[in-house]
């Protein structure tokens, strides 16, 4: 039994009883003052310090058991790369990404692997995978396990000290790896994140940052208002994206 599933997003209790007081807001057949959902989101809030506390005794605890160390700043990793691409019924769409992903390693110095994570596809993905891509360490799920719990089987199997989460219709930049690389010669980073473009040129996700106001926390992303800075530098983010997040792998794990 995984302990941290319980944390997971869409398990959370905090997150899901947030997430109703923001739906009973915004619905007239409940009639609820916002005064009073707003005292409920801080009541909530301030207990939140508390439950994280006990969230990360569980995880220290679990570490030991695992025996696994907790975050320290390393600086003895290899800028090699074990890519991870979840991959459901992509048959579409995965070519080009493989073909991106292969000429942006290639000239990327360092040995570097690709791992495809099938979720049990329908489709002819593992076929074509087979066919024109054997290059590719190929893991075939015999049922979905989702994105968080498909993408670990694909980080267990890795052997790099960085691994990318990089989703399927993602096309990478053949400068990217370097990029991205360099920001770990710095032993305290943990992740890094390029911004993601769509294809008319709009931004999809950039630098995110939150504010906690009326016992909630609050997202952001540049990509949201032109009133918000357009971050044209390295900034530290409040997340990388799951759709092309470059990690230390033994931190992560």
């Amino acid at each position: 039994m995984n302990l941290f599933s319980f944390f997971e997003a869409h398990r959370n209790p905090l997150v899901r009883l947030m997430d109703h007081i923001g739906k009973m807001e915004t619905m007239d057949a409940h009639r609820l003052n916002g005064r009073v959902i707003a005292a409920l989101g801080k009541a909530v809030g301030a207990l939140l310090p508390f439950l994280f506390s006990i969230e990360g005794l569980f995880g220290s605890i679990y570490l030991k058991i695992k025996g696994r160390e907790e975050f320290r700043p390393v600086n003895t990793r290899k800028k090699e790369v074990s890519v991870v691409i979840l991959n459901w019924n992509g048959e579409g769409i995965i070519r080009e990404c493989l073909l991106h992903l292969e000429k942006a390693l290639k000239k990327t110095p360092g040995e570097h692997e690709v791992i495809v994570v099938d979720n049990n596809s329908t489709d002819r993905s593992v076929d074509l995978l087979c066919r024109d891509f054997p290059w590719v360490k190929l893991i075939g799920l015999k049922k979905n396990l989702g994105f968080s719990r498909g993408n670990n089987k694909g980080v267990k199997a890795s052997g790099k000290d960085i691994v990318m989460l990089l989703n399927n219709d993602v096309l990478v930049s053949e400068d990217m790896f370097n990029r991205l690389l360099s920001h770990f010669d710095d032993g305290s980073v943990f992740a890094a994140a390029p911004k993601v473009v769509l294809e008319n040129g709009d931004l999809n996700e950039g630098h995110s940052w939150g504010e906690f106001r009326d016992g909630m926390m609050l997202f952001y992303n540049e990509r949201q208002s032109k009133e918000f800075e357009v971050i044209d530098r390295p900034s530290l983010t409040l997340y990388p994206i799951g759709a092309c997040a470059i990690m230390d792998r033994k931190i992560y794990w």
